[in-house]
């Protein structure tokens, strides 16, 4: 008890502790919790402050120059770390930078027909100096609630003050744009939102080019330095349908040297898997064969997402027991059928492994 007794005034006489928020019992210490945005801008930071950031439900320090997390990841004892915003393999190669806001700010409403309303601006700060050079590894992405969302006007600004236009209010699209459905913003996508995308008047979770007017594009970024302050300003041009900004992050993907190893520590090609692969798009099937020779099969499969791109797909297939004959050729067909050519030596059942690759 004299111990502890000692261990207490020492903290409350240390000042790195915050008074009002931490407590402390024999059984527990409590930090400061807050949110990330809270976080983000407390005054006087001193290396080795500690808080709890409820949006990230992780434990944040400050190392003197920007927070890092630590804590329940969801990667720990996997093979990979994180450090800050950056997830690597143990040999030290990053994979991506992540940096995100939650501001749960509401967008004020227009004021009339085509009249756009106040805006709203939330502001993501990125520590990383990086100077992009491809646009491709850029990706704005947007958890967005708000009903027929054709009334927003939607702009990145960059920390040199140039600003993108990424939507529009666009004449030909009316869906709404739920926070279960997020969307990104990237120009290695195959096309702009669109009525397209809408299902049951709600938009689908995708990557999608950007489809404001004038000003500026998304080759505005290149030779732009990412580390400096971001601000994405938001405002609706009509009346009665309302929103909110739940969240919107900026993602780059950074080029690396070395290999990455799942289930190895010496990898030897740039991607090495010592184990099986399983995806979301793969799974076995079974199908009966009505006679020898060259065939056309077609086979039933889980839908794939809306919006998927047929072109850009590769199907793999092979032959798992029960038939003979090899696979020549697969393909998507469309969103939930594969068609496969099979020179078949003999009727009967099948069974067929599969796996879908989206390019």
């Amino acid at each position: 008890m004299k111990n502890y007794f000692y261990f207490l005034v020492f903290l409350l006489f240390n000042g790195e502790v915050f008074a009002q928020s931490t407590t402390i019992s024999p059984d527990r210490v409590s930090v400061p919790k807050m949110t990330t945005a809270v976080k983000n801008a407390l005054p006087n930071k001193t290396e080795g402050m500690m808080v709890y950031d409820s949006n990230l439900q992780q434990f944040s320090y400050w190392t003197g120059t920007t927070w890092t997390n630590f804590g329940s990841t969801g990667i720990a004892n996997t093979g990979w770390q994180q450090n800050g915003t950056k997830v690597s393999t143990t040999n030290g190669n990053e994979a991506s930078n992540f940096y995100a806001i939650s501001p749960n700010a509401q967008i004020p409403d227009g004021t009339g027909s085509d009249m756009c309303g106040a805006t709203l601006t939330s502001t993501l700060s990125v520590p990383l100096s990086k100077i992009i050079t491809d646009t491709d590894e850029f990706v704005l992405t947007l958890k967005i609630n708000h009903t027929f969302s054709k009334d927003l006007k939607i702009d990145l600004q960059l920390p040199t003050g140039e600003i993108i236009r990424i939507l529009d209010r666009p004449a030909t699209f009316t869906g709404d744009f739920i926070v279960a459905n997020p969307i990104s913003f990237n120009s290695s996508a195959i096309s702009q939102l669109s009525v397209a995308n809408v299902v049951g008047g709600v938009v689908q979770a995708g990557k999608y080019l950007p489809s404001g007017t004038l000003p500026g594009s998304l080759s505005t970024l290149i030779g732009k330095q990412v580390q400096g302050n971001w601000n994405l300003i938001l405002q609706d041009c009509s009346t009665t349908d309302i929103g909110t900004l739940v969240a919107w992050s900026i993602s780059l993907n950074d080029d690396f040297v070395g290999n990455v190893g799942i289930g190895t520590s010496s990898p030897q090609e740039k991607l090495e898997v010592n184990g099986g692969i399983k995806t979301k798009y793969s799974g076995t099937l079974i199908q009966t064969t009505t006679g020898a020779g060259l065939q056309t099969l077609n086979f039933t499969i889980p839908t794939v997402p809306v919006g998927w791109d047929f072109t850009n797909t590769v199907v793999l297939m092979s032959v798992a027991d029960g038939g003979s004959g090899s696979i020549d050729q697969a393909k998507l067909l469309n969103s939930t059928t594969i068609q496969a050519r099979q020179n078949v030596s003999a009727a009967g059942a099948t069974r067929y492994n599969y796996i879908i690759f989206r390019l």
